[in-house]
């Protein structure tokens, strides 16, 4: 199906997609990397970290993420 994210009814996503900014684009897209099990110093080099400690954040902000998600499951 063709068209814009609001002409097939993705309304949220539309509006979602909106606000976001390039930094948050690159968030994004460094904490999917490390997500998916890339190397943690592949993934420093391409998004130019000078640092290991800066890229490594991005590993506790997805943990921290999905301890908050599972912390509201029931048992």
């Amino acid at each position: 199906m063709r068209g814009s994210l609001r002409q097939q009814g993705h309304h949220q996503d539309a509006a979602e997609l909106r606000t976001m900014t390039v930094h948050s684009l690159r968030h994004t897209g460094i904490s999917c990397d490390l997500e998916k099990g890339r190397a943690l110093h592949h993934v420093m080099a391409d998004a130019g970290h000078q640092d290991i400690g800066i890229t490594s954040r991005y590993i506790s902000a997805s943990r921290t993420e999905r301890y908050e998600s599972a912390r509201h499951k029931g048992l």
